[in-house]
């Protein structure tokens, strides 16, 4: 290392919030906007910084980032944020977001293309809004409705996509929604009469949830209404439908114990209950922001309790240790409280673990405790109410669970093909200080190897970035950086494919299925 080296290095330490040594960069710009851009809904600021700097260093992985960030089926599902920055890049660099406009309603939805219709890429937008209303008006013609709710589906079968839901209408009290249809309308050349008939024409073909309710026409079938609407609507169904809408969510919840208890239910008989883009937070907030108060009715809990069980799982066989942090830190106001997330993601992925793993978590704040849900803890209300014996709002000392965990394996009570093979630790990142001159990872790192053990893989989901610094260094080993509130990435995070692994390779795996772009900015 030169003089210049380790001038850059002391530069690039911070300290969290608590004192811990961090980075303020992890030697990699893209590396950076991956790891955090999850936990930045409220840090906007530093997010479209690290946007910037992405993009300066490589184009191509940050577009792809910006796609992984926004994807709402196998990505975050980051609709505020990827918006921001779809806009300051048509701003910046208008070209490149011509070339990758075609794919903004494939990853999120068409009416995020509306943030370019005050860019340089604004008639690119309008030009894939006119091509699909064209495709649509023909697909009408020929009668092929559909109640596909994914957009790609849609347009792969010459189905009626889901533009009609998500266009501008003209008869809003939004002035931004008004500007917003002004413009298309006058791009497509129709008075308001008539682009009302047409959003009234693609609505009424896909049978959009919205316009039955404002009937009050309850026929619809709840089985194929989309998750986020079938959640924000729960109130209305079971004020205005209840009889019917209980119904169908006790034999959904009936037949998700039996599956659970290995009972194979015939396809004729299944019920279904969408959950397909879902943050699992979103059901756990109403029950965790209630305990203060008188706690939730029996009819506001159905509904989450149906939705929780409709979330996507699958059993692994992996000997990972989940870590929530439940520090004061974590806590604060409304359903994206850091706690919300960390505690629906540390349930969550503990359901989803086997073995001796299945259903057990560690928490911790001044001291690490073991949590393991009981059988008898049935229900979501049940499970969180468990959970929350154990919280406690104080201190974010992380070090006592890397010690714990070494303290296990010197014992020597474990046989080796036993021990934690990984630590997810779901937190804020504002860890306390431990040493001098070190971050608690590198200080229990070296601990470890002194003691003659390898410290298990240590994958550090941030659910919450305030601030824009990073726990370790893109080249470090047997380390996997991720970020935000979505359970999609699960099963990428857990998996044994890549066993030694830097947080640098990790990311571009996770970048592999969007080599779609590699061509449009190679």
């Amino acid at each position: 290392m030169n003089a210049l080296q380790a001038i850059g290095k002391l530069l690039n330490c911070t300290q969290t919030e608590n004192g811990d040594l961090a980075y303020k960069s992890s030697g990699s710009s893209c590396l950076d906007f991956f790891s955090l851009c999850g936990g930045m809904r409220k840090n906007i600021s530093d997010l479209e910084r690290l946007f910037t700097k992405a993009y300066a260093e490589n184009p191509l992985v940050a577009i792809k980032i910006l796609f992984y960030m926004r994807n709402v089926r196998g990505g975050l599902g980051e609709r505020k944020s990827f918006r921001v920055l779809l806009k300051e890049l048509a701003k910046e660099y208008p070209e490149t977001a011509k070339q990758i406009a075609y794919a903004v309603p494939e990853y999120g939805r068409w009416d995020d293309l509306l943030v370019l219709m005050d860019t340089p890429a604004k008639d690119e937008a309008i030009s894939l809004i006119k091509r699909q209303i064209e495709k649509d008006k023909a697909a009408m013609g020929k009668g092929e409705n559909s109640s596909i709710t994914d957009t790609k589906l849609c347009q792969s079968a010459g189905s009626v996509s889901l533009l009609g839901k998500w266009l501008p209408s003209i008869n809003t009290s939004s002035k931004e929604s008004v500007r917003h249809a002004k413009i298309l309308m006058t791009a497509l050349g129709m008075k308001a009469v008539e682009y009302r008939k047409l959003c009234s024409a693609l609505r009424n073909e896909i049978k959009i949830l919205e316009d039955k309710l404002r009937r009050r026409d309850y026929s619809f079938d709840y089985s194929i209404q989309p998750s986020q609407a079938m959640l924000r609507y729960r109130k209305a169904f079971m004020r205005n439908d209840g009889k019917r809408y209980k119904a169908y969510l006790n034999s959904f919840v009936e037949q998700a114990e039996k599956v659970a208890h290995g009972e194979v239910i015939p396809d004729k008989e299944k019920v279904t209950l969408n959950a397909k883009t879902l943050y699992p937070y979103q059901i756990v907030a109403p029950f965790m922001n209630s305990w203060g108060g008188n706690g939730l009715t029996a009819e506001e809990e159905l509904p989450l309790e149906a939705s929780w069980k409709a979330l996507d799982r699958r059993k692994f066989n992996s000997k990972t240790i989940v870590v929530r942090d439940g520090s004061g830190s974590m806590y604060g106001t409304g359903d994206f409280a850091a706690i919300n997330i960390a505690t629906s993601l540390a349930l969550l992925f503990a359901e989803q673990l086997g073995g001796a793993y299945k259903d057990t978590f560690i928490t911790f704040s001044s001291e690490p405790r073991l949590v393991h849900i009981p059988n008898k803890a049935d229900t979501l209300k049940k499970k969180l109410s468990f959970i929350s014996k154990f919280n406690d709002c104080s201190n974010t000392d992380i070090g006592k669970v890397y010690n714990l965990i070494l303290k296990v394996a010197k014992n020597g009570e474990v046989p080796k093909e036993e021990m934690i093979e990984r630590i997810l630790i779901v937190s804020d990142m504002e860890f306390d200080a431990c040493a001098e001159g070190v971050s608690t990872f590198e200080h229990y790192r070296e601990k470890f190897e002194k003691a003659g053990y390898v410290l298990p893989e240590i994958v550090f989901w941030n659910v919450e970035a305030r601030n824009a610094h990073l726990p370790v260094t893109q080249n470090e080993k047997g380390v996997k950086l991720v970020s935000g509130a979505s359970a999609n990435i699960f099963a990428n995070v857990i998996t044994d494919d890549l066993k030694v692994v830097t947080p640098q390779d990790f990311m571009l795996k996770m970048l592999e299925p969007y080599a779609e772009f590699d061509k449009l900015l190679a």
